[in-house]
């Protein structure tokens, strides 16, 4: 073969290696991997053995004795819509696809099952230049230019004038009841809202930063966690929202930019109980998966899956048995198993998304949004 023919057929093979597929990656990972991974980053072990990893007086840490609880996957997709590699609002469900929304104004649909494009769904969506996406009472709806549009049963856009949370605030959680958001500005303090959908009033109280919403037994399990210093991770649970503060007994001339900023901090009620409050550890999610309570922890410089019972924390999952780190990650649950777990990471994107955590049923994929500005993007992946 010519050498000039044998160049670019190496150059092809590269690009090739180098762009996103949408064949996802199987990585399953096991418990020694995680052990591994422990033991090059950490000197975690101390006097103790495998199955403890960690014992304290404030929490414990050890493997459980099942195998792991995801079949795990990895999988990088590429905007489809141009050439910014990120969404500019957190990636919903919606009718089994992945639906995200881009700089340019146009939306990406993905299944959840095939990670295929669905073009004709895309085209549908496409007919309204939008700039802003939520999930709302199920629905899509997405601000284009002063409006706000509900995308509706026939698959058309329609005005909506409903209460939509103002920015930044993220929807956590919504029911018949409330629509919960929140907003984070890292060690500086967050906010987490309850609208009743009923009379219209938001109640409030501080969150730093909300993460995650289970309802159990009617009452409401609020997840916050930060990396600040060491990292830290509460559990409050939340019965009746409207024992909170309510926003509109705030006099905003009353209150100073700080505040308004910072509305959590002005709730003094001290209402809800405590499940937990642990420090050096990080919760970025709480999801339900076959009745249980599953966690995406940190600690230490590896990320798993845990359950949490008191102070004992079990690994039910090694995960990918790495580093995967995030800042501000919101999770919601869309029942029968479906979770998805927005990811963001402020080298990357800032406050955008730059992946997700897909879990559906027992298979656990993470999702990559591809930017070949990423040193991680930038070369085949030659196993972890």
């Amino acid at each position: 073969m010519p050498k000039k023919y044998s160049l670019a057929l190496m150059v092809l093979l590269f690009l090739n290696a180098c762009s996103p597929s949408n064949r996802p990656e199987v990585l399953n990972r096991t418990f020694d991997d995680l052990i591994d991974h422990l033991d090059s980053v950490s000197s975690w072990n101390g006097d103790i053995s495998p199955p403890d990893i960690y014992l304290s007086d404030r929490f414990n840490i050890h493997l459980t004795t099942d195998s792991p609880v995801f079949e795990k996957q990895k999988l990088r997709i590429k905007n489809p819509t141009g050439p910014e590699p990120y969404p500019v609002s957190y990636s919903v469900i919606y009718k089994q696809h992945i639906i995200s929304l881009f700089e340019s104004g146009k939306f990406s649909c993905i299944d959840i099952n095939t990670f295929q494009r669905n073009r004709s769904f895309e085209n549908r969506l496409n007919q309204l230049d939008s700039e802003y996406l939520w999930l709302l009472d199920g629905k899509l709806v997405a601000k284009s230019g002063l409006g706000h549009y509900v995308f509706n049963e026939n698959d058309k856009w329609e005005p909506y004038d409903r209460y939509i949370p103002k920015a930044p605030q993220k929807i956590l959680f919504e029911d018949s009841s409330f629509l919960i958001s929140c907003d984070c500005y890292g060690e500086f303090g967050g906010t987490i809202y309850f609208y009743q959908k009923a009379t219209q009033e938001t109640y409030l109280t501080d969150a730093m930063c909300a993460r995650s919403i289970v309802l159990e037994d009617g009452a409401y399990k609020v997840l916050s966690s930060l990396g600040h210093g060491v990292g830290f991770s509460d559990l409050r649970l939340i019965p009746d929202p409207r024992k909170l503060t309510r926003l509109s007994d705030l006099d905003p001339f009353d209150l100073s930019p700080y505040q308004k900023q910072h509305l959590g901090f002005l709730d003094s009620t001290n209402y809800g109980e405590s499940k937990f409050d642990f420090y050096s550890i990080q919760l970025f999610a709480l999801f339900n998966h076959n009745r249980q309570h599953l966690y995406l922890t940190r600690w230490r410089g590896v990320t798993f899956i845990t359950e949490i019972q008191g102070n004992t924390i079990s690994v039910s999952d090694p995960l990918f048995a790495d580093n995967l780190y995030v800042h501000n990650p919101i999770s919601t649950d869309y029942g029968n198993g479906l979770v998805l777990i927005n990811l963001d990471f402020w080298g990357l994107g800032k406050d955008r998304e730059v992946g997700m955590i897909l879990i559906n049923g027992d298979k656990l994929t993470h999702i990559e949004w591809y930017n070949s500005k990423n040193p991680a993007h930038r070369k085949p992946k030659t196993g972890e």
